[in-house]
């Protein structure tokens, strides 16, 4: 297997991974790229495991109104799997700190060596923030199902079931 750790030109901050190589490497704007010559299963991580025993941690999250924060644990686990570069649920990663997102949004995990000189960084979160943020997307759908017509039952286990009522 081969391994790849590369960062583009500045021209290119822009693009995510799209420079395949000779030998059948690919380019990686952030992260670590491996690729095996016998498949062609490519597979990344942002966060090495030799990175991941930095510290501090080499990465941070920049929320929405641009303050910064360290990592809850389980985002730190998130940014060191394994990931495919064609994964829609691979971590997103800023350039840099005014990077704004296809929605506007400046929130997003950046390497701490990005950040402004005076930025301050505030301790990670106590609660995990990918189960409040799982919590609210559910209960937006479950909003948008009552207004439009949907029955919503919630189940004992904790579980939801949305069901179209019938006319």
């Amino acid at each position: 297997m081969s391994i790849v750790h590369a960062h583009p030109p500045a021209s290119n901050a822009n693009r995510w991974a799209a420079d395949v190589l000779d030998r059948g490497q690919v380019k990686v704007r952030s992260g670590i790229m491996s690729n095996s010559s016998k498949s062609s299963n490519s597979q990344f991580v942002i966060v090495s495991s030799d990175e991941a025993k930095s510290e501090p941690y080499p990465y941070v999250y920049v929320n929405d109104d641009g303050s910064v924060r360290e990592l809850h644990p389980s985002e730190r686990i998130y940014l060191e799997t394994s990931f495919s570069p064609f994964d829609g649920a691979r971590p997103y990663t800023k350039d840099s700190y005014e990077v704004k997102d296809g929605w506007g949004s400046i929130a997003g995990y950046c390497h701490r060596i990005k950040l402004p000189a005076d930025i301050q960084i505030q301790e990670a979160p106590v609660e995990d923030p990918s189960e409040s943020l799982k919590n609210a997307h559910l209960a937006k759908e479950v909003k948008f199902a009552k207004e439009n017509g949907w029955e919503v039952i919630e189940n004992p286990d904790g579980s939801t079931t949305m069901r179209r009522r019938k006319s």
